[in-house]
């Protein structure tokens, strides 16, 4: 009988120290849990951020590029008055050409 409460005795100590060893890993496991649930809790405000910078970026690349396009249709806007202007001289050279021709024919 000695013997059985002896072996008892020492199996009740090792599950003790078992249930120590657990609750001890319950409390870690317990304190991941807490700090995860707070990352997955500020994740949309992370998120948000990244789709706010890459918003940002995109607005800035397409600004650019639209004062880009504003520079260069100026410039094709007075390359074109530029022609029309050169145009109009020919066809006033060419006129007066003609009439010179008519009125002086060699």
């Amino acid at each position: 009988m000695e013997q059985k409460v002896t072996t008892q005795h020492s199996e009740i100590q090792k599950l003790l120290t078992e249930n120590q060893q657990i609750a001890v890993t319950h409390v870690a496991l317990r304190q991941e849990l807490a700090a995860a649930q707070q990352e997955i809790q500020r994740m949309p405000s992370i998120i948000l951020g990244l789709q706010f910078f890459g918003c940002r970026s995109a607005f800035g690349y397409e600004k650019k590029a639209n004062a880009d396009q504003l520079v260069q249709r100026q410039a094709m806007e007075k390359n074109l008055v530029s022609m029309a202007r050169d145009v109009e001289k020919l066809r006033a050279e060419l006129t007066n050409a003609e009439k010179r021709q008519r009125l002086n024919p060699d």
